[in-house]
């Protein structure tokens, strides 16, 4: 089966002693997250996790968590899916999402305490106030951490602003410019920051015990997290700390 994972995430242990039809869920699901981008095609009435048929009043509109870091927008970014049925693979579909693009939202299913607002270098070389893009978050530039300051992967958050930073706090205020800002250079103008949180909400796989499918299904995403966790995020997190004095606390909340 062709298992539609990320290079930096084998994911091949995890589906061991899976059943045909996981696997097939699991490829489904894996198969539509890798898709989006690409086309705003969509069959009315059709769920994109089972291609079943279902009355329009039953299906919903998911949009991605950290689509817009990756500059995709509604309506190429959204799954419809049966919000009674399907709502647990798409559950599962945003944790893909995030494994897949190396990001961090900061939407619902995951969250982050990091400040709103944060001093920022023009191109001029002005340094000006400027807030965290809404539903947006932290991107992670490379999948390996290697110890050589080259290949060292960067965290980069997104950030707004206009040429005066009047009006940050009101979000319905839009701003004219964004970009992606280094870690290294938020560390060098915000020295007050010193530590957040970056929380995950995680479906509860145990609840599922006495339907092999779904306990299945959504362990294996609890198990790609934990992978990605354990060969992406943390060494990162372990680095920052080493090189900027920064302590980022990984939490996971099930759901």
């Amino acid at each position: 089966m062709n298992k539609k994972l990320p290079s930096h995430i084998t994911g091949s242990l995890h589906l061991v002693n899976l059943r045909r039809e996981e696997e097939e869920v699991i490829y489904l699901i894996n198969s539509r997250v890798t898709y989006i981008g690409y086309s705003s095609r969509k069959k009315i009435g059709q769920d994109d996790l089972d291609f079943q048929l279902y009355d329009n009043e039953n299906l919903h509109s998911v949009q991605m968590e950290g689509s817009l870091l990756m500059n995709m927008e509604f309506p190429y970014n959204d799954i419809i899916c049966n919000k009674e049925i399907n709502m647990w693979k798409m559950i599962c579909a945003q944790i893909y999402f995030r494994i897949l693009h190396n990001i961090i939202p900061n939407e619902t299913y995951t969250k982050t305490t990091f400040p709103k607002i944060i001093n920022i270098k023009r191109t001029t070389g002005k340094i000006q106030r400027a807030r965290i893009k809404e539903k947006s978050g932290f991107r992670i530039s490379k999948s390996s951490l290697e110890d050589d300051s080259d290949k060292i992967p960067k965290l980069y958050v997104r950030v707004e602003y206009n040429d005066s930073d009047v009006n940050l706090e009101n979000y319905f205020i839009q701003k004219e410019y964004f970009k992606d800002i280094p870690i290294e250079l938020v560390c060098e103008l915000n020295p007050n920051i010193k530590e957040f949180d970056i929380t995950f909400s995680l479906p509860n796989f145990l609840c599922h015990k006495s339907d092999d499918f779904k306990y299945n299904v959504i362990k294996y995403y609890h198990d790609l997290h934990n992978e990605w966790c354990e060969t992406v995020l943390y060494p990162l997190i372990k680095y920052i700390k080493k090189k900027y004095d920064i302590n980022i606390k990984i939490n996971t909340n099930i759901i």
